[in-house]
């Protein structure tokens, strides 16, 4: 079984019961170096073109699987894409369902959690909701994005390998991320003009995706303020961030002088 390490592909067509779906994939226009750039350090970060990957969950009164009324939800920090679109997806994976197996060795589907598990939410009467469904039923084409793991060729070497670097795109520098963001924004914009369709893309960013979102949008807003070029108008009506750490955070010096240590030992740490 073949994880997302080597390939960028979505493995499963989505659930059943959450309607009319399409999965896709994309490689930003932008490359992107990370903050070490010096050219004698073996270590120093790649340049790459971000990949991302999405599924569509067409609205409910949209069997057509043409985007009309797009809202756009970003996956939030995760190291190693262990948060997958859906349980399917990581059923899929090798990597993902070894470590997620009950004690009959069988993929242990109540105690994962999915991005679209984390839509679940509890009414005021009591009853249980899910905002995907929600959504889908007022009439919103919902696009789920997943940061993978994944290879891809560095920019900074003569030779071409699309394997030549690994990139954890859930940990992975937030410009980088918002590089292939803007390149789904550009997408989406362009399928709504295709389509005849009015209307604005709503775009909502937890945790890190808040992060990204923010830095795609002012991109390009500054990108189309010096150029004046209508590609860079990303036709977001509503951005939504919430448990995002816009102003940072504080990390006690214990912790990051302990992750300081463990570096040189330990790949997660570094």
């Amino acid at each position: 079984m073949q994880g997302l390490q080597k390939s960028i592909g979505l493995l499963c067509a989505g659930t059943q019961g959450l309607g009319t779906t399409k999965n896709d994939t994309l490689q930003a226009d932008i490359s992107f170096q990370g903050y070490n750039q010096d050219p004698s350090d073996p270590n120093r970060d790649p340049t790459i073109k971000a990949k991302t990957q999405y599924r569509t969950y067409f609205a409910d009164n949209n069997s057509t699987g043409i985007v009309n009324n797009p809202i756009i939800l970003l996956d939030g920090f995760d190291p190693g894409d262990k948060r997958k679109i859906e349980d399917c997806d990581c059923e899929n994976d090798a990597d993902c369902i070894s470590g997620n197996m009950d004690s009959d060795n069988n993929f242990d589907s109540i105690n994962y959690d999915s991005i679209v598990d984390l839509q679940d939410f509890t009414l005021s009467n009591g009853d249980d909701g899910n905002a995907l469904e929600t959504l889908r039923t007022e009439g919103f084409d919902v696009i789920i994005v997943n940061h993978p793991t994944y290879k891809t060729d560095d920019l900074n070497t003569p030779i071409v390998d699309p394997e030549e670097v690994t990139i954890d795109g859930g940990a992975y520098y937030i410009e980088s991320n918002a590089f292939a963001l803007v390149k789904l924004l550009q997408k989406t914009k362009a399928l709504l003009v295709d389509n005849g369709s009015d209307a604005q893309i709503k775009l909502i960013g937890p945790s890190m995706g808040g992060q990204i979102a923010k830095y795609a949008l002012s991109y390009m807003e500054k990108q189309e303020e010096l150029t004046g070029d209508e590609e860079w108008d990303h036709n977001v009506s509503h951005y939504v961030s919430f448990d995002s750490l816009h102003l940072g955070a504080n990390i006690p010096l214990g912790d990051q002088a302990l992750l300081y240590l463990l570096s040189g030992e330990s790949a997660a740490a570094k």
